[in-house]
């Protein structure tokens, strides 16, 4: 069984916000259930394998990221990298929200 696109979603928020109430709302989980739909989405499987998946995909973005030469032109493009979500802008390398 593959996940729905809200567990998805859920997946992918929860490696950004690294809180479940945060991650459900942000899949599409009504404010009101959002606190136990994320607990209860975080005791699924199929959903902590995903978010693993997604972690170790990250690290590895990140490493790659590490260890470029800086004077790569394509670096050089990428003034300031950012991963969007939820209208706020986050830094893919630690995936910190930018202020």
């Amino acid at each position: 069984m593959s996940l729905n696109e809200k567990q998805e979603k859920f997946a992918q928020s929860y490696i950004l916000h690294r809180n479940a109430t945060e991650a459900a709302r942000a899949a599409g989980y009504a404010k009101e259930s959002a606190y136990n739909q994320g607990y209860r989405l975080l005791q699924n499987e199929e959903i902590k394998e995903r978010i693993e998946d997604l972690e170790k995909d990250c690290k590895e973005l990140a490493d790659v990221i590490r260890g470029l030469d800086p004077t790569n032109p394509i670096l050089q493009h990428l003034q300031q990298p950012t991963v969007e979500h939820d209208g706020m802008k986050y830094n893919p390398v630690n995936l910190k929200p930018y202020k």
